[in-house]
């Protein structure tokens, strides 16, 4: 659980690889749990639950269908505002009728409006699966990358 105040600016990234899958690790468990919560002046304004599990006629490994990479990104807050307008306008285009989607990277998005002690919250919510960690990873730069000078420096630069 995260605990802002109403003036405050968040990004959240919380995601979730397959394993070492050049070594044969992918998605060698039979549950995971994850629960995240964001309260912003006590008030719950975010809250997401992630369970993956086998089931008797599918392991998790058959339903993840090949992604090895999952990933959610919360982005709150004023100083974010552009941020969250652009990625909107550049992830959640509408699509011409016909548009065949790329099955091994999909990223999406969604507004996440609310109102707290009458002070109006805005941000989004993108999802993404891919079929590899690289794939997934670029799609998080470009979403952030705007970001990195406010934080000083692109935070994964020491990734590995």
């Amino acid at each position: 659980s995260i605990h802002q105040r109403v003036d405050s600016n968040i990004i959240l990234l919380d995601w979730l690889t397959a394993g070492r899958v050049a070594l044969g690790e992918c998605w060698q468990f039979t549950s995971y749990s994850s629960k995240t919560s964001i309260f912003i002046e006590d008030q719950l304004v975010f809250r997401d639950s992630v369970q993956l599990s086998d089931k008797p006629t599918c392991t998790v490994k058959q339903s993840m269908d090949g992604y090895t990479a999952i990933a959610m990104c919360v982005i709150i807050g004023p100083q974010l505002k552009q941020l969250c307008d652009e990625s909107m306008e550049r992830i959640g285009k509408r699509k011409s009728i016909g548009h065949q989607q790329e099955r091994d990277v999909m990223v999406t998005v969604s507004k996440l409006d609310c109102n707290v002690n009458n002070t109006d919250i805005h941000g989004i919510v993108v999802r993404i699966a891919a079929y590899s960690t690289t794939q997934a990873f670029l799609q998080i730069e470009k979403i952030l990358s705007s970001v990195y000078p406010r934080l000083g420096g692109n935070p994964f630069q020491n990734k590995y």
